[in-house]
């Protein structure tokens, strides 16, 4: 079940590149018509970014315990770190998008 959840919020990143929308060039002054202006998709990227991190920092974590019978530091670092950038870009991109609407308007 945690697997499932897991994957079904890994799916959702990159809402931000997805689902907001920024003002559009007409001529030399944005146009705010039909831009995003809510901030929910950016801040779930954002969230699932840290998530990411701290899911990889535990990882981490636990490998170096020498109690613990694991040693998945590498997987856990190939799974953090392209999950947390795209995250990371997809927030970023969404709240300037977001952003630029807000000026538009």
């Amino acid at each position: 079940m945690r697997s499932a959840t897991l994957l079904a919020l890994m799916a959702l990143g990159g809402c931000s590149l997805a689902f907001v929308r920024g003002p559009t060039m007409d001529g030399p002054t944005p146009v705010a018509d039909g831009c995003s202006t809510s901030r929910v998709w950016p801040i779930t990227d954002l969230v699932l970014a840290l998530w990411s991190v701290a899911g990889g920092l535990g990882a981490i974590v636990e490998a170096a315990d020498p109690k613990s019978n694991t040693d998945n530091t590498a997987q856990a670092l190939i799974g953090v770190i392209p999950t947390s950038i795209a995250f990371g870009v997809s927030s970023v991109i969404g709240f300037a998008r977001v952003g630029s609407c807000h000026d538009a308007l």
